[in-house]
């Protein structure tokens, strides 16, 4: 009789692994969604998020993030297909757009879908010059500058870059622009090189920032945060984390891959006078596409205008 317990136990938690399996592996990795978040210029009990550049509202931003297209890529360019049937201001893809050099013709498939009122901006990851060793370096911190076997096999970074160009994206590397807003507001668009991978040059991004006016950054990895707080961006946005791809209650990420805690790879928050995002991006590498409780996204980040009245 205990044997036949242990067996019939043994079977359930059998059953339950395999089906665990399938869900992380196939099931939820192709369950994507539109995540929307409101940000208000007006501090009231009912808005968790406030923005202190009231002129940069009213504003819709598309947040795009490792797609690791591959040359595969029909379910994710169906899904954006669908996205892209909304009207946006901006649309910002922050990296590791590719994992294969079969994707740069996906990149500009994506980036023909959009046509935002403001501008489509973009940086690039580290999975866009490097298809990164997932079992050497894929879980640890690579030093920034460090140029080894250890990353991996090339992608062409720069056929990446010139694709969203020839797609009307701007490519923004330790660089920034200006943008006319409504009513001659202005704002600034600052791209960060991947700090995972390189050492990406903020006295360069900020180089041409006009004084005065309110600050967008995109960057892939969230690590250059503590500069941003310092130099007081009012908006962020960045890729890399995957959310974690597998997130526990009350824990969060397991692995962020960045100084963030766990709790903190996904979603958007204020820190000081910065509001950022962290997306959960829509893809991951080949060797590591499972997710759990941490589904596929892009994001919509809203800033509405609101009276005091």
């Amino acid at each position: 009789m205990i044997e036949s317990s242990w067996f019939v136990a043994g079977a359930i938690v059998l059953c339950v692994c395999v089906a665990l399996a399938i869900w992380m592996i196939f099931i939820e990795p192709n369950r994507f969604r539109v995540r929307e978040t409101e940000l208000s210029t007006i501090s009231r009990p009912t808005h968790r998020l406030v923005i202190e550049a009231p002129e940069l509202a009213p504003l819709t931003i598309l947040h795009i993030t490792d797609t690791h297209f591959n040359g595969k890529d029909d379910k994710k360019l169906n899904f954006l297909r669908e996205v892209a049937q909304e009207k946006y201001d901006l649309v910002f893809y922050t990296g590791d757009l590719i994992d294969r050099p079969e994707g740069i013709e996906s990149c500009a498939e994506v980036a023909s879908y959009f046509r935002p009122t403001l501008g489509s901006f973009a940086v690039l990851g580290g999975h866009d010059y490097y298809k990164l060793n997932p079992f050497l370096r894929y879980l640890q911190f690579i030093h920034p500058g460090i140029t080894s076997e250890l990353y991996g096999k090339a992608n062409p970074g720069d056929k990446v870059a010139e694709a969203l160009s020839g797609a009307g994206v701007h490519v923004l590397q330790d660089d920034s622009t200006t943008l006319e807003l409504q009513d001659g507001q202005k704002c600034a668009i600052v791209g960060l090189r991947d700090a995972f991978m390189f050492r990406p040059s903020l006295r360069a991004g900020w180089e041409n920032v006009p004084d005065d006016v309110p600050v967008i950054v995109i960057s892939h990895s969230p690590d250059v945060l503590p500069e941003l707080f310092r130099r007081r961006a009012e908006l962020a946005f960045f890729g890399h984390t995957h959310g974690g791809q597998v997130r526990l209650p009350f824990i969060g990420a397991l692995i962020t891959r960045s100084i963030l805690p766990g709790k903190r790879a996904s979603g958007t928050f204020k820190r000081y006078h910065t509001v950022y995002t962290l997306n959960n991006g829509l893809g991951a590498t080949e060797w590591l596409s499972f997710r759990l409780l941490c589904r596929p996204e892009v994001s919509v980040l809203k800033l509405v205008e609101e009276s005091r009245a």
